[in-house]
C-alpha cells in the first residue's frame, strides 16, 4: 500500500519510526488488489473479534459508531501473559514488563461537516488484575472497576482524514520489544506482523445543520469504523 507519511509531521514521524511504527494516509479508494487483501474471510463475522490474540483469523473487521470526543477502544492484541516493552523517549530508552496486558489504541474522533474526520489515536496498555478507582468525568465522579493504564502519551497520533480516505498503521523494522512488535505482532502467525488501517465513513452535512461557531467540527451523524 502506498500511504503518504508526509502527512504528519517530521517530529512526530521520528518518534513513531524510533519505536518501530510507521504511519502513512491513502487519498482516495485503496486499489481493488489491496482492497481484497484486507477483506475478513467471508465464514467470520466482520464486528465479531475473538477474545484473545490467539483465536483471530488474519483479517478482522469492526464497524465502530463513536460519539465525538468520546473515548473508543481498538483492540491490538489481547491476552498476553506477558508483555515486555521499550519505549525510546528522546535520547534514553524506557520499558517495564507487564503481566496480563493487553495493547490498544484510545481513539477519539470528530467529524466535520465536509465529511472529513479527525481523530487521536494513543497507543496504550492494559495490565495487571482488575482494581476499583473513582473516575471523573463531565463534572461527575463514578466507580469503575478495570486494569491499569499505560498511554503512551508522546506516540499520540492526530489526523486529518479526508472522505474516502484511509489511515494505515504499520511496524518498522526487524521484530523486537518495541512498541511497533507489542502493538503489531502476531504471536499466532509465527512472527507474523499486523496492520492497522482506519477508514473513517464521514458523510457531508450542510454547515448550517451545525450549532455556532463548531461548524468545522460538527457532523448530525457519528463516524464508523
Amino acid at each position: 500500500i502506498l500511504a503518504d507519511e508526509q502527512a504528519f509531521d517530521h517530529a512526530l514521524r521520528r518518534r513513531l519510526a524510533a519505536n518501530g511504527v510507521r504511519a502513512g494516509l491513502v487519498t482516495g479508494p485503496l486499489p481493488p488488489a489491496r482492497a481484497a487483501r484486507l477483506a475478513p474471510p467471508a465464514a467470520h463475522p466482520p464486528d465479531d473479534l475473538p477474545a484473545t490474540d490467539a483465536d483471530r483469523p488474519p483479517v478482522t473487521r469492526r464497524f465502530l459508531k463513536v460519539l465525538p470526543g468520546r473515548d473508543t477502544e481498538i483492540i491490538a492484541a489481547a491476552g498476553l501473559d506477558e508483555l515486555v516493552l521499550l519505549e525510546h523517549a528522546g535520547t534514553e530508552v524506557q520499558g517495564d514488563t507487564y503481566r496480563d496486558a493487553t495493547t490498544y489504541f484510545a481513539l477519539k474522533a470528530w467529524p466535520a461537516a465536509d465529511g472529513r474526520v479527525r481523530i487521536e489515536l494513543v497507543p496504550t496498555v492494559k495490565h495487571g488484575p482488575p482494581e476499583r478507582a473513582w473516575v471523573g468525568e463531565e463534572g461527575a465522579f463514578r466507580l469503575e472497576t478495570g486494569q491499569k493504564r499505560q498511554p503512551l502519551e508522546r506516540l499520540c497520533l492526530t489526523a486529518l482524514i479526508p472522505q474516502g480516505s484511509t489511515l494505515v498503521l504499520g511496524p518498522a523494522g526487524d521484530a523486537s520489544s518495541t512498541v511497533g512488535d507489542a502493538f503489531f505482532g502476531s504471536p499466532a502467525a509465527r512472527g507474523g506482523r499486523r496492520l492497522l488501517a482506519i477508514r473513517p465513513d464521514g458523510r457531508p452535512n450542510d454547515p448550517l445543520f451545525a450549532a455556532g461557531d463548531t461548524a468545522a467540527e460538527a457532523s448530525s451523524s457519528s463516524p464508523a469504523y
